[in-house]
């Protein structure tokens, strides 16, 4: 592991676990560096209290995570992406221990321009990489899927779960009505940046929440203990896998 120490953020390149993948042909090889901003916490959001209103009001709060918890799968994910989508890449996963570098993540990209800080952008290009996969927190409107539908008001951001303690539905297969449920929602954006150019080579937005309801004896049981802590975060295991995968996967077609 090399650790560059700089004003802001420590950055960690785990040069130790760079990945060579097959040859593509016509290019020089690349050197991917892969850097996941997405879940340095879990956003846990209510049903919006005010119906109909142009505001963002539901109820919220962020609980912290550590690294290793949701951002290195995260991360895994978009190594087997690049590696299975770019034939001679080499691939360098990213950690940032900065809350800052979380907290402004919104500023990083304008347009089809990359506006990274020096003290993330310079150790990447004096290391030798050429492309980097960004994966930032997305915010858009709450739609969560069920067998009833896309449920949920208000908007979302980033990993984490939606919460609606009032809403009677019958799912599908099922004679019982329920009352509430819970929902683990991916709302991310991934960016592939050319490093020499701070062009914005191409984006892909990922938004996916799953509903899960209470059934049989647990029915009317509070919706939050649905899942116990440990089905939570592998649900969002699960999901961050697929979601990051599918949108790497569809970022790097076509970007050479």
């Amino acid at each position: 592991m090399i650790t560059f120490h700089t004003r802001r953020a420590m950055l960690t390149l785990a040069v130790g676990t760079v990945l060579a993948v097959p040859v593509r042909a016509s290019e020089a090889p690349r050197t991917y560096a892969a850097l996941s901003l997405i879940a340095d916490g879990l956003r846990n959001v209510g049903q919006e209290a005010t119906t109909g209103s142009l505001m963002a009001n539901n109820p919220r709060a962020t609980s912290p995570l550590a690294f290793d918890v949701l951002e290195l799968p995260a991360l895994r994910a978009v190594l087997g992406a690049v590696m299975a989508a770019d034939a001679k890449a080499k691939v360098m996963p990213l950690k940032i221990t900065d809350t800052a570098v979380y907290e402004q993540q919104n500023t990083y990209i304008e347009a089809d321009r990359a506006k990274l800080p020096s003290e993330i952008l310079e150790p990447l290009r004096q290391g030798g990489v050429t492309h980097l996969v960004l994966l930032t927190r997305h915010r858009a409107a709450a739609r969560m899927d069920s067998d009833m539908g896309m449920l949920g008001s208000g908007t979302v951001e980033g990993v984490g779960f939606y919460l609606d303690r009032e809403y009677q539905l019958r799912q599908r297969q099922r004679s019982e009505i329920t009352t509430g449920y819970l929902a683990p929602f991916v709302y991310l954006k991934a960016s592939l940046i050319d490093l020499k150019t701070l062009r914005v080579v191409n984006t892909q937005i990922s938004t996916y929440g799953r509903v899960f309801t209470a059934s049989g004896k647990a029915v009317g049981a509070d919706p939050w203990m649905i899942l116990s802590d440990a089905e939570k975060i592998q649900r969002l295991r699960e999901m961050i896998q697929q979601q990051v995968t599918s949108a790497v996967t569809k970022l790097l077609v076509g970007s050479a």
